[in-house]
């Protein structure tokens, strides 16, 4: 949207071949981030100026082949990526302000660049899939972003997954590592989150930690003044391209600080999953029908029977299709209700009353696992030579005070001490 924009400012400037000097750019790693975008334009503006400046044509050729030895892209001859300046504007005035060509142009570069990059714009503690695709004939691309008719069988072709953050990234003060390569790698995209209370804690939990502390802590790492700043870095044409999103068990996990620049999601009430799809009560009170039939003798003869008969290989087989058939239906066009609550971070007690749909193609889709740290506790039970089978069972059902005392509980070892 902001790229038509400012295509309509200049309608006569070819940006067709800006784009194609700025995909170049984005393959040599020239430009990587918005600063590098904002510091290529404003190099070529002033060998631009340069350039229109020389009197003669050896200057002006020096001029090009010194951009060329640098960046190893060839530019169009007159350094305007073909633009006749002489017979159009290069000013656009807004009745708010007079804009140059070359402002619109290095606002362009930047939203191109985030409109081009093909990898994830998400950062975060929690794997997220993504499976926009970015099509091309070789000129202006577009994103296909349709997610209901996406063949489960090819996600894995057109999957993407969400960068790793660095918490540092996030951190103005100290870091856990000292120059750290990517402090400056979140300059805009989405960040996400999860669990925000156990890496931030409350005042409550970070008592006796001090900023003054030699360790990098909550309370010295200025990652609160970081999100409150997020927008100067991720700025572009007014717009801030930065959004950060959190979850918590509860708000009050995380400081106050911090949570109040926010706002708060409640999920109040979430419904049985409904169908969009009309009219599909018919085949519902069919599959009913026969899963009513087919689930009873089908238990009956695995209880009964270890072989396979044609009678049930045939009721199995058709079942299963039917089966199929309705779980690809709900799949496609399920969705849930969510009744949300929202409320500022600071916690006022005013809340408004929102509805949200979960859509299970698009929010299920491989999407994300709910068990995001799994692996962390899998390492530990990986070590452990004791499962629950070999866990002690009590001998009545009133434990004894041994059993009692086996659960090292901090409640009975209080009331081993006052009895005492």
């Amino acid at each position: 949207e902001l790229m038509r924009k400012n295509e309509l400012k200049f309608p006569t400037f070819p940006w067709i071949n800006l784009e194609i000097v700025l995909k170049q750019a984005f393959d040599k790693h020239i430009i990587y981030n918005l600063e590098t975008a904002r510091k290529f334009i404003q190099h070529l503006r002033d060998e631009f100026i340069k350039y229109i400046s020389a009197e003669d044509k050896e200057t002006r050729q020096a001029i090009y082949d010194k951009l060329y030895k640098r960046y190893k892209i060839y530019f169009n001859d007159n350094m305007l990526f073909g633009y006749d300046y002489k017979n159009y504007t290069h000013l656009y005035n807004n009745h708010l302000q007079i804009v140059d060509i070359w402002k619109v142009i290095e606002d362009y570069a930047q939203e191109y660049f985030i409109y081009i990059i093909e990898s994830s714009l998400m950062i975060t503690n929690l794997s997220i899939r993504t499976d926009n695709q970015l099509i091309t004939e070789g000129n202006f691309p577009l994103w296909q972003t349709e997610l209901f008719k996406t063949d489960a069988r090819y996600l894995n072709a057109t999957s993407r997954y969400s960068h790793i953050i660095d918490f540092d990234s996030l951190r103005l003060g100290k870091k856990i590592i000292n120059r750290n390569q990517n402090i400056a790698s979140f300059d805009f995209g989405v960040g996400g989150i999860t669990e925000i209370g156990k890496e931030r804690g409350n005042s409550v939990e970070l008592q006796g930690v001090k900023k003054t502390d030699e360790d990098t802590n909550q309370k010295n790492d200025l990652m609160n003044v970081k999100l409150k700043m997020a927008r100067h870095t991720a700025t572009v044409d007014n717009f801030p391209f930065i959004k950060i999103f959190t979850d918590e068990q509860r708000p009050e996990s995380w400081g106050a600080d911090a949570r109040e620049l926010c706002v708060i999601t409640h999920i109040e009430e979430k419904t049985e999953q409904k169908l969009a799809m009309p009219f599909f009560f018919v085949e519902n009170l069919v599959y009913e029908f026969l899963k009513s039939k087919f689930e009873p003798l089908y238990e009956m003869h695995r209880f009964n029977r270890g072989d396979n008969s044609l009678l049930i290989y045939l009721f199995k087989n058709l079942f299963a299709k039917i089966e199929c058939y309705h779980d690809r239906i709900h799949n496609v066009f399920g969705y849930q209700n969510l009744i949300v609550d929202t409320e500022k971070g600071t916690q006022d007690g005013i809340k408004q009353t929102h509805k949200y749909h979960i859509m299970s193609k698009k929010d299920y889709s491989q999407r994300f696992t709910t068990d995001c740290h799994q692996d962390f506790f899998n390492k530990q039970s990986e070590k452990s030579k004791i499962g629950i089978n070999d866990l002690p069972e009590y001998k009545t059902e009133r434990a004894s005070k041994k059993e009692l005392e086996a659960q090292n509980s901090y409640f009975i070892i209080d009331m081993n001490k006052y009895t005492k």
